[in-house]
C-alpha cells in the first residue's frame, strides 16, 4: 500500500498552493514497515514535499499494535507538520547556481535516488519547467522538478528519494 492523505489542520495553515499531506506505505507481507511521512502536496502539479523523518517506521512483527502505533504516527505527524512551511520557505530562498544544481543532482544519481535518465529528466524540467509556477532558480523549483519526474516512479520509491533529495538541497550537502 502506498499513497496520501489531504488533510485540513486547525490552527496551522499551509503555503499558498499547497495542503497538508500524510504518506503512508505498508505491506501485508511485512517486507516493508508502515510508515507515515510528514508532507504537502502542491496544487498546481500534483508533487509531494516530504519534510523529515518518517512520523512512523516500524516493522509489523509480533508485538506490533497496530491501532498505537497509528495514534502515535499521528500524533508525531502534528507536531511536525508545522515544519513544513518553514522547509518550503528556505528552498525558495535560496538561489542555486548551475555547479550546485549539477552537483546536487550527481548526488541524487550516485545515491540512487533516481536512474541517470531520470536525472536528466529532472535536469530538462528544471530548465524548461511543465508549469510556470515552478521557474525559480531556486532550491524549490529544482526540488518541484525533482518531485515531478519521482512521481512517475512506483510510490515505494517517492518517500525516501523526496526526503533525501530535500536534505541534499535544504543543507547543501552537494555544494
Amino acid at each position: 500500500l502506498s499513497g496520501s492523505m489531504d488533510l485540513e489542520i486547525p490552527g496551522i495553515d499551509p503555503m499558498d498552493g499547497t495542503t497538508f499531506s500524510l504518506g503512508v506505505q505498508h505491506s501485508n507481507l511485512g517486507d516493508n514497515a508502515l510508515k507515515f511521512a510528514v508532507g504537502a502536496k502542491i496544487f498546481i502539479c500534483s508533487n509531494g514535499m516530504v519534510t523529515g523523518d518518517y512520523a512512523v517506521k516500524r516493522k509489523h512483527t509480533f508485538g506490533l499494535h497496530l491501532y498505537e502505533a497509528i495514534e502515535t504516527g499521528v500524533d508525531v505527524y502534528l507536531n511536525r507538520v508545522k515544519h513544513v512551511t518553514v522547509v518550503a520557505e528556505q528552498m525558495k530562498e535560496k538561489e542555486l547556481d548551475d555547479v550546485t544544481v549539477d552537483r546536487s543532482l550527481m548526488a541524487a544519481g550516485r545515491e540512487g535516488l533516481l536512474s541517470w535518465s531520470r536525472i536528466g529528466q529532472v535536469d530538462k524540467e528544471y530548465n524548461k519547467p511543465t508549469f510556470s509556477d515552478h521557474n525559480e532558480k531556486t532550491a524549490w523549483g529544482l526540488y518541484n522538478a525533482f518531485t515531478y519526474t519521482i512521481q512517475k516512479m512506483p510510490p515505494q520509491y517517492h518517500i525516501r528519494g523526496m526526503n533525501r533529495f530535500r536534505e541534499i538541497l535544504v543543507n547543501g550537502i552537494a555544494a
